[in-house]
């Protein structure tokens, strides 16, 4: 075990040692309701502060380089799971993740949500405390060196892991172990095994590392453009992606990058003037808008600072033909 903790970074300027410390449970159970609120509603400022990423969120394809472009400044070496006790029929996705927020900061008086990760019934990691801040989810034994993971769900009654949280629990747990844990044994820890708890419920040791022994990495497809190897894509929920920039200027196409608060990919095709992206127009970091000629052809993602682009609407879209080999994406330029 790492002889020093570091528990503050990114600004943080107190220790928070009666948050992290805490012996109260983070589980909000039956105490808070969710099942009312929509991702529409307004939550109050309350559910996001300095110390959590909420809004932030992966899936199992992205999970890897999302936390690639993390740094943490504390000794990490575990991963401990809870449940959310509250029924998997309520989950609104980021509306229940700042519900949590809300009960945690309201109720229990801890500076943001207890957890670093919450994982909804669809498998989508959404973001919580930042996880440089120690947590405050399973007691002064469980807290320092672990990251915090609630999978949305009572599996201490009557619901159970759906196949997407398994996925994505297990690529989330590998991809922070090969991160951060280093040389510690690759075994998720359950909350009850550091405080008086059912939590995580009637799921077992051996189910959750079975989940995490089936677990393959998704291998990015390999993109071709009129032949020649461009650079490796991704497959993120079932679609395919290529890097933007590499791709369209290796054929020729002009591509501008409209900063804050735009974030626009902005494409010109060649031997054409530069059209400035309608007004109406606004991207986000993390799903930049792609605009070719004045026309919104696709919404693209970001990993690792890359912009990518969905490979059928975009390059369709942009008068190439695409198709699909073994696996890779072999893309011609328009006549």
């Amino acid at each position: 075990m790492p002889e020093e903790l570091v528990p503050m970074s990114e600004g943080i300027e107190d220790p928070w040692v009666d948050d992290w410390t805490s012996n109260e449970s983070p589980e909000p159970s039956r105490c808070v309701d969710v099942s009312s609120m929509q991702e529409a509603d307004t939550v109050s400022a309350m559910s996001m502060s300095r110390y959590d990423n909420i809004g932030e969120s992966a899936t199992a394809d992205t999970i890897a380089a999302y936390l690639a472009g993390k740094s943490v400044d504390r000794s990490l070496w575990m991963t401990v799971l809870h449940n959310s006790a509250t029924p998997a029929s309520a989950d609104h996705g980021l509306a229940t993740v700042k519900s949590f927020a809300e009960y945690h900061m309201s109720h229990n008086g801890w500076k943001a949500i207890g957890y670093h990760f919450v994982i909804d019934t669809e498998g989508v990691i959404w973001a919580g405390r930042k996880m440089s801040v120690i947590g405050a989810h399973a007691g002064v034994a469980g807290n320092p060196g672990s990251i915090g993971v609630c999978l949305v769900g009572n599996f201490e009654e009557n619901d159970k892991p759906t196949e997407a949280q398994k996925r994505s629990l297990a690529a989330l747990h590998v991809a922070l172990h090969d991160r951060f844990y280093g040389s510690a044994a690759l075994r998720i820890r359950f909350h009850r095994e550091f405080m008086d708890t059912a939590c995580p419920g009637k799921i077992t040791q051996n189910e959750v590392m079975g989940w995490v022994g089936q677990y393959t990495p998704s291998a990015g497809p390999k993109v071709f453009l009129d032949g020649s190897f461009v650079a490796t894509g991704a497959l993120i929920d079932g679609t395919t992606y290529a890097p933007l920039r590499v791709t369209f200027e290796r054929a020729k196409f002009d591509v501008d990058w409209i900063p804050a608060p735009k974030f626009i990919a902005n494409l010109t095709s060649p031997g054409k003037q530069t059209v400035a992206p309608p007004a109406s127009v606004v991207g986000t970091a993390s799903k930049p808008k792609i605009v070719l000629d004045g026309k919104l052809i696709g919404i693209g993602a970001v990993i690792q600072d890359v912009t990518l682009a969905p490979v059928r609407s975009t390059f369709e879209a942009a008068g190439f033909h695409v198709d699909w080999v073994g696996g890779n994406v072999y893309i011609t330029s328009p006549k």
